[in-house]
């Protein structure tokens, strides 16, 4: 499994590796349902009630129970509560912190360390005052979190308390967990989607990928610790494991059959297009009893149906008879292939017949046993319209020269978008060149023979008397020389109009 992180190259899209990695399980990333932790401050200042709402909070839930507010003396305002010197300090100057919730500001230390010093002194809570900043909190840390609770304040909330506190009447408070709706699983803003430039599904499934727990290297005694994780290659961490304990308890499975099984188990999330998602959420339960090969099935055209051929796998120890059909994104059975006898361990291809539409189509392959109709497999299938033929590879570079400086714009590539399907064509063998008007030896710029991909993207850079190899350029007029060549291999070159270097 790998990663499928992106997008890059801005509004297009993106399609890069490993996306374009026919038989590499692509893994997305997807938030999983869940929300934040708030807290409520409910206070008590004199006969005046006010409460402090959706508040950030990280260690264990508060002990719900009425209990005195300090505010821990410091220059200007509440100290940092670092250490146990500034908690004895307080104490010393009658102002206890022992079964109170404690106002500290932020800054000078970690989360935990304020915990900590705040704990040790015996407060049951502490509040963070993010003073001239911008009041935003980590969800969660790691070394294992606060070991009391901690609840953010923002700028102004931390100003309003104050401002109560202040009137110098008797002050309590009740920390609550707010209670709030997780939010609906979705793909991770930052999880690339396809389709790709040849026509496929990528990712082949998602999994969870934002703020997921993780191990964390263990402090310098050897205590284990767990920290908090983003980004796809946790995901994809998740996707290796599934797929080594499938390969340990059923070793008779080929890896192409362990990635269909992956993909054919993941669980549709509602609201999200094939292309983002692939099989959708990824599961733990590969205890199909067949496949089908590939496990994303996939066509281009606009119109008519398109004649795919797959496999269908007998994963079980008997021979059987299946019924293949094409399914709506609805359920509804849309074209049958007819039967298919398979037996054990093997697989046997057949043909079946996508819907081919304008803006394209998704549904899903379904395999049912002939006898009985129950369900042993089902894949995702979508049709995509064609993209149109990879040309205009490599742009005319532009030279502009504003308050003596000299900067080069060249267009390296293309990316289109043609429905949900986006082709990137780059460019491999990247060299640059200055080419003096004298007709003397070009000078390199960039690249020096092969080995130089330059992905699809506008490209800018400085023109000046220095090579980056660190040789010097005369004065003179030059053009600025692109050669490269296109994923056929041809050879592609263009060149700037004459340009005065001084």
């Amino acid at each position: 499994p790998a990663g499928n992180d992106g997008p890059t190259y801005a509004r297009l899209g993106s399609v890069g590796e490993p996306a374009a990695a026919d038989r590499v399980l692509t893994v997305g990333g997807m938030s999983s349902g869940w929300s934040p932790r708030q807290a409520t401050l409910r206070l008590r200042v004199g006969p005046a009630n006010a409460d402090l709402m959706e508040l950030p909070l990280i260690g264990p839930d508060p002990v719900t129970r009425r209990a005195g507010i300090v505010v821990l003396p410091g220059d200007g305002g509440p100290g940092f509560g670092n250490d146990a010197a500034e908690y004895a300090a307080a104490a010393a100057s009658g102002l206890p912190v022992g079964g109170a919730i404690v106002l500290v500001s932020r800054g000078g230390a970690t989360l935990q360390a304020k915990a900590a010093a705040a704990a040790n002194a015996g407060a049951i809570g502490v509040l963070v005052w993010d003073r001239g900043g911008t009041g935003v909190f980590p969800a969660a840390t790691a070394d294992g979190g606060p070991v009391v609770p901690v609840v953010g304040l923002g700028s102004a909330q931390g100003q309003a308390l104050m401002e109560l506190l202040a009137r110098g009447v008797t002050s309590e408070g009740v920390l609550e967990v707010a209670s709030r709706e997780p939010a609906p699983p979705a793909v991770a803003s930052f999880s690339s989607n396809g389709p790709t430039a040849s026509g496929r599904v990528k990712p082949d499934v998602v999994a969870p990928a934002v703020e997921v727990t993780t191990a964390w290297p263990p402090t310098a005694d050897g205590t284990a610790r767990q920290a908090t994780m983003t980004g796809t290659s946790a995901a994809a961490a998740q996707a290796a494991a599934i797929a080594l304990r499938a390969r340990i308890d059923r070793p008779e499975l080929s890896a192409d059959d362990v990635r269909a099984l992956l993909v054919g188990a993941g669980r549709t999330i509602p609201g999200v297009r094939l292309s983002a998602q692939g099989g959708g959420q990824l599961s733990e339960s590969l205890d199909a009893a067949a496949v089908i090969r590939p496990p994303i099935v996939t066509a281009t055209g606009t119109r008519g149906r398109a004649d795919v051929r797959v496999s269908v796998g007998n994963l079980g120890t008997e021979d059987e008879t299946y019924r293949v059909v094409v399914q709506s994104s609805t359920g509804r059975d849309l074209w049958n292939a007819g039967t298919v006898r398979v037996a054990p361990g093997a697989h046997t291809a057949i043909r079946v017949e996508l819907p081919l539409r304008g803006r394209g189509w998704s549904g899903r392959v379904t395999v049912r046993r002939a006898a009985g109709g129950e369900v042993v497999a089902s894949h995702p299938a979508a049709t995509f319209a064609p993209v149109p033929r990879k040309t205009g590879l490599l742009g005319v570079p532009e030279i502009v020269t504003a308050d003596g400086v000299t900067q080069a714009t060249v267009r390296v590539g293309r990316l289109t978008r043609a429905g949900e399907r986006v082709l990137s064509g780059p460019v491999h063998d990247v060299n640059v060149l200055l080419v003096p008007g004298d007709g003397s030896v070009p000078l390199v710029v960039s690249g020096v023979g092969a080995g130089h991909d330059w992905a699809a993207g506008t490209y800018r850079f400085v023109l000046s008397r220095r090579l980056p190899s660190g040789g010097s350029v005369p004065p003179g007029r030059f053009r600025l020389r692109v050669t490269g060549r296109g994923p056929d291999g041809s050879l592609i070159a263009r060149q700037s109009a004459e340009f005065m270097l001084r």
